[in-house]
């Protein structure tokens, strides 16, 4: 691995179609709910995927995208604990065999919303999978990792914090989501990818 390459990270962004919903706006157009905007950042090898969606069929195109692109899925992080965030979490767990990762606050706002889930989520939306909570938060404290080091771009740095990472990955995930509502309430984008290389501080 070459210099540069092991000081560059690569983030993808894929806005995913938006659910139905019934009924129809004053136009005639179908009610859709918000797309949802997740983010692959990765390296030569590995990935962690942001904010996975909340149906199954968002599930499985995302997961097709993910796929194509030839990384190791080891966590899916969750930004906050909305179900159209993340209620598909568990599906792309399993097809990727990743883990699912939270802050602590993430995960109890997690925890509200499936027990809301039926007056809610389920009264308005099709295809919701279930939606069990297996984040898991990541210790703030923890021995270098190869993966987060080295496969994921990162330096070596002996004090740097496996949670380093994923801190990364919330910080670049939440300004793209930030970036990518303001350009789908202007440019009406969906199921449409981005890609762009950062590199590590």
């Amino acid at each position: 691995m070459s210099t540069t390459e092991a000081s560059t990270l690569t983030y993808d962004v894929f806005v995913n179609d938006p659910p139905p919903q019934d009924g129809v706006l004053p136009n005639g157009e179908p009610k859709r709910f918000s797309p949802t905007a997740s983010t692959l950042i990765y390296g030569s090898e590995d990935a962690v995927l942001t904010d996975p969606g909340l149906t199954e069929e968002q599930a499985r195109v995302l997961g097709d995208w993910v796929g194509s692109k030839g990384r190791n899925l080891t966590d899916i992080f969750i930004t906050h604990g909305h179900g159209d965030h993340w209620f598909a979490a568990q599906l792309l767990a399993e097809r990727f065999g990743a883990r699912v990762v939270a802050s602590a606050g993430t995960i109890e706002q997690m925890h509200g919303n499936v027990a809301t889930r039926s007056l809610l989520w389920d009264k308005v939306y099709t295809g919701i999978p279930p939606s069990p909570v297996t984040a898991v938060t990541v210790p703030a404290a923890s021995p270098p990792m190869s993966w987060h080091m080295a496969q994921l771009g990162l330096r070596q740095r002996s004090s740097a914090p496996a949670a380093s990472v994923m801190a990364t990955a919330a910080t670049v995930a939440l300004c793209v989501r930030a970036a990518t509502h303001k350009a789908i309430a202007l440019m009406g984008m969906a199921a449409t990818p981005m890609a762009r290389p950062m590199r590590s501080p």
